[in-house]
């Protein structure tokens, strides 16, 4: 069986403490049509674009399925999200053979032990996540044009937390304001609670980040980083405004690409 599994952005990302050893969260996320192709077969060993590699976290899902009785699988990536980038490629990965595990052996995977992304994006769409990933109140998907730039390198996550964490800032939760100027299609509310707070720390482990970031600006001032980076998003008022930004952004910072919201995380075929 294979799944098509989609990217996702961080509308927001705040960081509101700690809990059994992991941060918790409070974002706005909503699956993007940016996707990777997973298949499970008979077999063993995880392979990206046809080469094994044992170091990828899908072997996270593998060990869930051995501890469960189930038996070995291949699992085949094609990724279409690009690596280190914010977008959930890793999670989107597990999420897909969750998905596959549960339509193949009817067997439900703990989610939760896997990464705080990866419950939701098994399902997708739009949600307020909050805790470690745990907490989803669902919403309904939102029609948006984007564009997704990103620069050279990534952004180490584990790296990102660390000096966010020697800062000890805790912020203004704004996520209820957002949620209301997006719905409201107050672009002017959109652009001034956009916040993430792993965006400073990322720009310190990667400066391409701010580029990409001030590049971005150029063409809307609703512009974020999303997840811990390196990826940066821009929302737009209409396909003809993205695709402009677009086209800008290939010349300037190198990857950019338009997308679109969508109401799901995971396609099984």
């Amino acid at each position: 069986m294979k799944a098509k599994v989609y990217a996702k952005v961080n509308l927001n990302l705040l960081i509101t403490g700690s809990r059994a050893n992991m941060h918790t969260l409070d974002s706005l996320m909503h699956s993007v049509s940016l996707y990777d192709i997973v298949e499970m077969s008979e077999g063993e060993g995880v392979y990206m674009n046809g080469i094994l590699d044992e170091k990828n976290s899908v072997n996270k899902v593998i060990d869930l399925m051995k501890q469960s009785g189930l038996p070995s699988v291949r699992i085949d990536i094609q990724k279409g999200i690009p690596f280190s980038a914010g977008l959930g490629g890793s999670s989107a990965d597990m999420s897909a053979c969750v998905r596959l595990v549960k339509a193949t052996y009817g067997v439900d995977l703990d989610t939760v032990k896997l990464g705080s992304d990866v419950t939701f994006m098994t399902t997708g769409g739009y949600a307020r996540v909050t805790g470690i990933g745990d907490n989803i109140e669902y919403l309904d998907p939102l029609k948006l044009h984007l564009v997704i730039a990103k620069g050279r390198g990534g952004v180490s996550t584990k790296e990102a937390y660390r000096i966010f964490d020697e800062s000890g800032i805790i912020g203004e939760n704004t996520t209820t304001e957002l949620m209301q100027a997006i719905s409201q299609k107050d672009w002017d509310g959109v652009a001034k609670n956009l916040v993430n707070d792993l965006q400073n720390p990322a720009i310190t482990l990667n400066p391409s980040v701010k580029s990409t970031y001030e590049h971005m600006l150029k063409c809307t001032d609703m512009a974020l980083m999303s997840g811990s980076g390196s990826a940066v998003f821009g929302i737009f008022k209409s396909y003809d405004e993205a695709k402009r930004a677009e086209k800008y952004l290939r010349t300037k910072v190198g990857y950019a690409r338009y997308v679109t919201t969508k109401n799901v995380g995971v396609e099984i075929f």
